[in-house]
């Protein structure tokens, strides 16, 4: 038992450093957070895990020392999985977690909320963070995972983190308000509870889902009436589940599109993106897309995401609506059906995109609002503005 004691210390170490050192800090490592990761050692928030595709692997305490290389090493694990062996829960990447606690900037006597408790790793480290007098609500939605969770906290004997079991995303009236929010599931609408529960000024760290492009981790402040965004990270998240799921994000198969029906045989043209002499040999077409895709899911409604295959787990096209048209993009072509008035609407946002400089995520700001608000101004010549269920976004380049 003293043997593994050493190796733990060792390797949490290591991953100290390694933390330190990530490409994407803008800013050294807080002194506090480095103290909570060493007062929260991660292997005591796992007791089974996969890493990748393959079979589970249980930690026992007999087997616990040759397993601690891994846990300790700077990747992401999943914990639990549904049925069709899709991701649930994962324990997340060690140095992206530790980023993510500096960004929110925690401080003692803060009360804090966080959507997906996971194993409770996380919270652990924000229960050190906050202190004695500050306090930690987690909501976990998955029953066995919340129950874990709370195992894991109170074998460390940590008294100020309160699992909840049951949905977060509509937030935590009776606790209200808080200093500081943070999602660890991704979702695709700012919750309306939010701007009633999150003080002025406070923070929230929310990886929005963007429509066939990925996840955008946001860190925003909170005004009287809305949210600013300070920083953008494009990031990886398992979607929310429950009220704030998101099924429009994760694509769909060419036959649930309700026009392919009739439109399938009425093919119209196959052409190459005008900008195909840009993609690279040997580069993904989807990877290289994704800034023009975040660019189109702001400008048009009607686009959307595909999964081409039987056996496709990820989107792999995407394409247009325009009435009596479609137009669906693959492996940097674009085959049009019905009409051609997708393809050139598609080919038109293309041009726009490539003529503003072809902006990424990062380089738009945004400030989103709750759904019935009346905005201060309309949205103008650089300005996108969309509404969904709860919250409006309005983005400008």
């Amino acid at each position: 038992m003293v043997g593994t004691m050493a190796n733990y210390h060792k390797y949490q170490n290591e991953l100290l450093e390694v933390a330190r050192r990530v490409p994407y800090r803008q800013f050294p490592l807080r002194e506090a957070t480095e103290r909570a990761f060493l007062a929260c050692p991660r292997h005591r928030f796992v007791q089974r895990y996969r890493l990748g595709p393959g079979a589970w692997v249980e930690i026992t305490p007999e087997n616990l020392a040759e397993h601690l290389p891994l846990l300790y090493r700077d990747v992401p694990l999943a914990l639990q999985e549904d049925r069709n062996g899709r991701v649930l829960s994962t324990i997340s990447q060690p140095s992206f977690v530790l980023y993510m606690l500096d960004l929110l900037r925690l401080e003692q006597g803060q009360r804090v909320f966080e959507v997906g408790a996971g194993s409770g790793w996380n919270a652990a480290l924000m229960g050190y963070l906050v202190g004695e007098t500050g306090h930690v609500y987690s909501a976990e939605i998955l029953p066995e995972a919340a129950q874990q969770a709370q195992s894991n906290l109170r074998q460390l004997q940590v008294r100020n983190v309160t699992i909840i079991a049951g949905d977060g995303g509509p937030g935590l009236e009776r606790e209200a308000p808080f200093d500081r929010v943070i999602f660890t599931a991704g979702g695709f609408d700012l919750p309306r509870s939010l701007y009633r529960q999150v003080k002025d000024d406070g923070l929230v760290l929310f990886p929005l889902k963007v429509k066939g492009a990925g996840d955008i981790l946001y860190l925003l402040k909170k005004a009287a009436d809305h949210f600013t965004a300070l920083q953008a990270i494009d990031s990886q998240f398992v979607p929310l589940t429950g009220k704030h799921r998101a099924p429009e994000t994760e694509g769909v198969f060419l036959e649930e599109l309700p026009e392919w029906e009739s439109l399938k045989t009425r093919f119209v043209s196959d052409s190459p993106l005008p900008w195909e002499a840009d993609i690279r040999l040997g580069a993904s077409v989807m990877s290289k897309t994704l800034a023009l895709r975040f660019f189109l899911s702001l400008r048009e409604p009607d686009f959307f995401i595909l999964k081409l295959g039987s056996d496709a787990d990820e989107a792999n096209a995407f394409g247009l609506r325009a009435g009596d048209s479609l137009a669906i993009c693959r492996d940097g072509r674009v085959v049009a059906y019905g009409n051609d008035a997708a393809r050139e609407r598609l080919f038109q946002a293309v041009r726009e995109w490539v003529e503003r400089g072809r902006p990424a995520p990062a380089e738009f700001r945004l400030q989103i609002y709750p759904a019935d608000s009346v905005l201060p101004c309309p949205a103008g010549a650089d300005q996108w503005l969309v509404k969904r269920a709860e919250s409006q976004f309005l983005w400008t380049l």
